[in-house]
């Protein structure tokens, strides 16, 4: 063929430094199309890993720290109690004392099952089917709840206007936080 011909023209000197030249070319795409992207690949993953040892280096020292001093300035709003049905009916009773504080009439209040778990506890929820009052009331009443000890939130509000002017009517969903109480060992008990 045209390369065997041309092969055939060129003298061994000039046969070695073409094979020299196509294996320098060779190395170079190589070194282009696969070591550079693994290179770089490598940067970037050298890169991630001392972000996140910085990350856990921090971490650390804040475990180090301790978390109980900032556990301690909330723990006086979070009730820790073993019983969920107890938790419930206090809820109950706390979110009808702070409607009557602010004015609010209450006609159906029911329990709902628990919205979800959290690492360390439980998320209550009860729900005020209907609701109708001026907005103002609605307002001091969902502040209240917001203040309260024992960490009421109110997860879904759904207001329609009233027939008269600033009235509302509608429902709230209101949840608490509890964390359970943990049981005394066998050990402690002893003690």
């Amino acid at each position: 063929m045209i390369i065997d011909k041309f092969l055939d023209k060129l003298s061994t000197r000039e046969k070695a430094g073409l094979l020299i030249a196509l294996l320098s070319l060779l190395a170079l795409v190589v070194d282009w199309r696969v070591i550079a992207p693994i290179y770089r690949q490598s940067k970037q993953l050298d890169a991630q890993i001392m972000d996140v040892r910085k990350e856990l280096l921090l971490n650390r020292a804040i475990i180090g720290r301790g978390i109980p001093p900032d556990y301690a300035t909330i723990s006086a709003s979070v009730e820790q109690t073993a019983s969920q049905d107890e938790v419930a009916r206090e809820m109950k009773d706390e979110i009808s004392d702070l409607a009557k504080k602010n004015g609010v009439d209450l006609p159906s209040v029911e329990d709902r099952e628990a919205t979800g778990v959290i690492s360390f506890g439980k998320e209550l929820a009860v729900e005020i089917v209907k609701i109708e009052t001026d907005i103002g009331t609605l307002t001091r009443f969902m502040d209240a709840l917001q203040k309260s000890r024992g960490m009421l939130r109110v997860s879904r509000l759904s207001l329609t206007p009233g027939k008269e002017r600033n009235r509302v009517k509608g429902s709230m969903l209101i949840t608490k936080l509890m964390i359970p109480v943990a049981q005394p060992s066998a050990e402690t008990k002893s003690k």
